[in-house]
């Protein structure tokens, strides 16, 4: 056997051994896209589905296509000139799709690190904008929010949201609640006291919840204002989302307020209206104040 034959025979086991690995190479990325999509909550959007898939699949073809190449190489045949053109297409490609690139490293920077997901409810801090909505979809390009204002849905570039400051109301491991009681202000002081009382007795008795005060905030003619203040606090690991725990937790005091009430003998009145004045212009452009009664 002559030195040609043995080098092709190394390089056939070559060949052969770097095909398994990356045989299994591409069943792994396909389980751990399909993994990913799921977990990641992408399926109930089809369209950004298919929008993954082509992507994985333009790796696995560029992967496939180097395989190809070197496989050449190894069998001898001088490849030199094609390097140089796929190095010169590489850069240009690069250049001319840096925008594409930035959004799909931010796809996977939210992909690994997660700060939210589909249906989620967040506040993104994007330059000296802030916007507040439900996650929709995330794409390997973009991801998309239904806005909190009015509905708007707000596309936002991965590359753009991976460095944004992210608030994810859904991921609250202890929440800090307020509410204002009005009460009415003939209610007599021993009666207050024990209403006091018995929201501190009310909310310790709530799974999950936590009292913090009940202060009389404010006397009035109108009424006696209380500022409550209590936490909902996850005491176990935490869920896939503590929404439902804060619902569940919230309706329970609001329930135990109630009962405080009807055992301390007080009796709630509507909130205090008060009148603020507003700056605006008139029909002639000049600045005028205008009257508007607010609550609370």
């Amino acid at each position: 056997v002559g030195p040609t034959t043995k080098s092709n025979f190394h390089a056939a086991l070559s060949i052969c051994a770097v095909f398994r690995i990356l045989s299994a190479a591409s069943l792994s990325l396909n389980v751990l896209f399909a993994d990913t999509i799921r977990a990641f909550a992408l399926v109930d959007n089809p369209t950004d589905e298919q929008g993954w898939g082509i992507l994985l699949s333009t790796l696995l073809l560029a992967m496939w296509g180097f395989f190809g190449i070197w496989s050449l190489h190894m069998l001898g045949h001088d490849m030199s000139t094609f390097f140089s053109g796929v190095i010169v297409s590489s850069i240009m490609v690069g250049l001319l799709s840096q925008a594409v690139i930035k959004d799909v490293f931010g796809a996977v920077s939210l992909v690994l690190n997660r700060p939210f997901r589909v249906g989620d409810f967040v506040t993104v801090a994007i330059a000296s904008k802030s916007y507040e909505g439900n996650v929709l979809s995330i794409g390997f390009r973009c991801t998309v929010l239904r806005l909190l204002n009015c509905g708007q849905t707000l596309y936002v570039p991965n590359s753009e949201l991976s460095h944004a400051s992210i608030i994810n109301w859904y991921e609250i491991p202890e929440r800090r609640l307020v509410e204002w009681l009005y009460i009415d202000p003939q209610t007599p002081r021993a009666n207050v006291e024990a209403f006091r009382e018995a929201l501190r007795i009310r909310t310790s008795a709530v799974q999950d919840a936590w009292f913090t005060s009940a202060t009389l905030w404010e006397v009035g003619a109108d009424a006696l204002k209380i500022k409550f203040i209590f936490r909902c606090i996850c005491r176990e690991p935490m869920p896939r989302s503590t929404n439902d725990l804060h619902k569940r937790v919230r309706n329970a005091v609001n329930l135990g307020v109630l009962d405080a009430a009807r055992d301390a003998g007080v009796k709630f009145v509507p909130p205090l209206a008060s009148r603020v004045f507003l700056t605006g212009p008139t029909r002639d452009g000049e600045a005028a104040e205008l009257a508007v009664d607010r609550t609370g």
